[in-house]
């Protein structure tokens, strides 16, 4: 585009892989699809996705920013890449949908957008801000090792492993619900409400590690259940604990 320039596009759909760099911008006018990838790398550049929808196999924001409002990302299977100067932000009721959620930057909904992803891997930043009530679905693992921020209630579905540790802020805003087989929950973190919908969880990963830890509350749907006899690491529920059937 050329470094201070800008771009706005409506129904593009290039084979090309293309990088957006440093004081570039670029603006969707309608969908716009990026077969070959899309990276936006330099101080200063920007994607915004506004009300339409990026199709994009794969995403990289390396440095810079990208924003969707009632718009979406479709990144399909592949994974959406935030390096430690990326920054992502959903602010209306727009989604993204990928492959592996790669944070080490900031990615934050402000909005009551939603995201359908196959993992996630958080080095970095995961904030629900101002009025979101956003519900996440993960169909395999969630990690996070860094910070995740709840200033207003959110709602993540996971199938595969969890693991927290780092930062959980607010953990009164955070529902977290699982239904995987054969899945552990390892919280170095205390979180909120645990739900386990089906499936069977296992506390901790490693013999004597890291203890359950609730400050709010434990429900057991009929049919999931919840072991600590493998690896006894230990429980600690502050709420109530319901188990149907």
């Amino acid at each position: 585009i050329g470094s201070g320039c800008g771009l706005t596009l409506s129904g593009m759909a290039t084979s090309i892989a293309h990088t957006i760099g440093a004081n570039e911008t670029l603006a969707l006018g309608g969908a716009a699809t990026f077969s070959s990838g899309l990276e936006v790398n330099g101080s200063g550049a920007s994607v915004a996705v506004g009300a339409n929808t990026l199709t994009v196999n794969p995403l990289k924001i390396t440095a810079g920013t990208v924003n969707v409002g009632t718009g979406s990302i479709q990144a399909g299977s592949s994974t959406l890449t935030l390096s430690s100067g990326g920054v992502l932000n959903v602010t209306g009721t727009g989604g993204v949908t990928a492959g592996t959620l790669s944070n080490a930057g900031s990615a934050t909904w402000s909005g009551k957008g939603t995201a359908t992803l196959a993992a996630v891997s958080n080095s970095g930043t995961i904030a629900f801000t101002t009025t979101a009530t956003p519900g996440w679905t993960v169909s395999g693992d969630f990690t996070s090792t860094e910070t995740i921020t709840n200033d207003v209630a959110n709602s993540i579905s996971v199938g595969g492993n969890l693991s927290v540790a780092g930062t959980f802020s607010t953990p009164g805003n955070s529902t977290i619900t699982m239904s995987g087989n054969g899945k552990t929950i390892d919280t170095a973190t205390q979180i909120w409400k645990l739900s386990l919908t089906g499936g069977t969880v296992t506390v901790g990963t490693t013999t004597g590690g890291n203890s359950l830890k609730l400050s709010s509350d434990l429900s057991i749907a009929s049919g999931a259940s919840l072991t600590d006899a493998t690896y006894d690491c230990g429980m600690a529920v502050a709420g109530a604990t319901t188990i149907d059937g």
